[in-house]
């Protein structure tokens, strides 16, 4: 079939509403707040892992994770960072279950997701998400849509796509169905690094934690391609176009 483009006129961006609550004036906890709430240092780094949900059994989310805490442990990346484990609901337990268990991940998770009916977040749990994008030093996540929205607060993001123990049926997997097709704008236009193997990976977070900029440019691209306006007003232009369309007026 053919598909018609609309006409600039036609279209109004509003920006995401989903994002208001990460930019509320009333949402901005200082790096202290956050750091009560979930028991962290906030003079230590914060590496926020965020995983991608399990789609499919040859995504192995774990090993990404295992090398981050075999750097930590051997020193390799210093200062001693906590490790924030942003879990994805589609994301197993059962899998993540001996780093859960360590003493110095702290596990993260939207607690309203309902099977079936999808996420229905408070408000809190959606303010707590955006104040850990904000405050981690660096968000490491194989393809979640957090690599996206920590661009909102251009916090440096890498991206792992490696696995040890599955190289080939995970490369190919995680090129066709991930860098050519969910993440191809990000991948080909280089706005996130993207990492194929541990040392890599390391090198890179190394290389974030110090140079917080890097990237940088990439994240404002990011920005303006697809996150539209972030002023906390887009659930407000969403309902006045709904209600104008209406013949309501304001």
């Amino acid at each position: 079939c053919q598909l018609e483009a609309y006409a600039p006129d036609d279209v109004r961006i509003i920006g995401a509403p989903a994002f208001d609550a990460y930019l509320a004036p009333d949402a901005q906890w200082s790096r202290e707040a956050l750091s009560a709430r979930l028991q962290l240092d906030p003079a230590r780094p914060i590496i926020l892992f965020a995983t991608l949900g399990q789609f499919s059994q040859q995504i192995d989310e774990t090993n990404p994770l295992e090398v981050l805490l075999r750097a930590v442990d051997s020193g390799q990346i210093p200062n001693q960072p906590q490790i924030v484990l942003r879990m994805h609901p589609w994301s197993r337990d059962t899998y993540f279950a001996p780093f859960i268990a360590r003493p110095d991940v702290i596990l993260s998770r939207y607690e309203t997701y309902v099977p079936g009916l999808g996420w229905s977040p408070t408000r809190d749990e959606v303010v707590l998400a955006g104040n850990l994008l904000r405050h981690a030093d660096v968000i490491v996540s194989p393809g979640s849509t957090m690599s996206i929205e920590g661009a909102i607060f251009d916090t440096p993001t890498v991206v792992p796509v490696f696995n040890e123990y599955m190289p080939e049926v995970f490369d190919a997997y995680f090129q066709r169905t991930w860098l050519d097709q969910h993440f191809s704008q990000l991948y080909k236009r280089d706005w996130v690094p993207v990492l194929r193997s541990g040392a890599a990976m390391i090198d890179a977070i190394n290389r974030a934690l110090t140079d917080p900029a890097w990237y940088t440019e990439g994240r404002r691209q990011i920005r303006d391609t697809f996150l539209g306006p972030l002023d906390a007003q887009a659930t407000v232009r969403f309902a006045e176009l709904i209600l104008s369309a209406a013949g309501a007026g304001k």
